[in-house]
């Protein structure tokens, strides 16, 4: 039986190499396969890891370039690049051989990086996939390819439309990220205002006189219905790659004057993290002129 210590991607764009947004979400599956001739004991198996490609055995010292991490597997989709796939563990695998997992993720640009998988056994001897001393000769590395991530500027989404206009004037705003993105969550980051599945960040109800409010809401759901002052309401529905927010001017006499007066104006940011997970951040600001039309950017 011969010593074996090989390193590869279960999914890259080659056989040796992968591609992963560097975005700290997204991950590339890399296989590890070691064999020394025994089976491992629990010490030694949990002693793989993976580093940066060189000549050095001083375990402590071999470590990952600074921004890649491994840590357990998520749910975000692999770059679209990365086709060429290792289904399973080799059929030449030998009875005493590990098979272990590693899910890498990038979190800053920087040149691609080769790798190496490195074990300490029990005795102290370092090992790594490039190493040969004459009884041992590894000879297997791989390369990560960091990619800059897609991110949809405001400027590029595309508007459905705003549909639904009623004759109180009431009007949702629908966001597609397109680009065959799909949005995983949406959330309504917290500027300093109550915030909630459903948050109103423009209310004016002086400027368009008594008995008359302007609103602006945003969602972090896909679905759902927006209230408005004197029972107005407007439902929308959205795809896995939109989000939406609402727009109304309601007059009516049932809106006291209390209601009518009370003012705020913020800016609500919102931010989608899609299938690969990148993060795509917006600012949302309402306005009383246009009917109280929403602007993004």
């Amino acid at each position: 039986m011969t010593k074996t210590f090989t390193i590869e991607p279960v999914v890259g764009n080659t056989a040796t190499s992968c591609k992963v947004y560097a975005n700290g979400r997204q991950q590339c599956q890399i296989m590890v396969r070691v064999g020394m001739e025994k089976p491992l004991s629990e010490a030694e198996k949990a002693s793989v890891k993976l580093a940066q490609l060189g000549t050095g055995t001083n375990y402590d010292s071999l470590t990952l370039p600074a921004g890649m991490v491994t840590s357990p597997q998520n749910d975000f989709d692999q770059h679209p690049d990365n086709t060429v796939s290792k289904s399973s563990p080799p059929e030449s695998k030998n009875e005493a051989d590990e098979i272990l997992y590693f899910f890498l993720s990038c979190s800053s640009m920087q040149p691609s990086a080769a790798l190496m998988a490195v074990i300490r056994l029990d005795d102290g001897q370092v090992y790594t996939t490039y190493y040969n001393d004459g009884s041992a000769n590894f000879d297997s590395s791989m390369t990560v390819v960091p990619v800059e991530p897609f991110v949809v500027k405001a400027g590029d989404l595309h508007q459905v439309g705003t549909a639904g206009r009623s004759s109180s004037q009431l009007e949702t705003y629908i966001w597609d990220l397109g680009s065959g993105l799909s949005i995983r969550t949406r959330e309504l980051k917290d500027n300093g205002w109550e915030t909630g599945t459903h948050n109103s960040f423009y209310h004016d109800g002086v400027k368009g006189g008594i008995n008359e409010v302007t609103e602006a809401i945003a969602s972090s759901k896909s679905s759902g219905t927006f209230s408005f002052p004197a029972g107005r309401s407007i439902s929308y529905s959205c795809s896995p790659s939109q989000f939406a927010a609402a727009a109304g001017h309601v007059k009516d006499s049932s809106i006291g004057k209390d209601e009518a007066t009370t003012e705020y104006d913020h800016n609500q940011e919102v931010r989608m993290l899609d299938n690969f997970g990148t993060s795509h951040p917006y600012n949302l600001r309402g306005s009383s002129s246009e009917n109280g039309k929403i602007y993004i950017s």
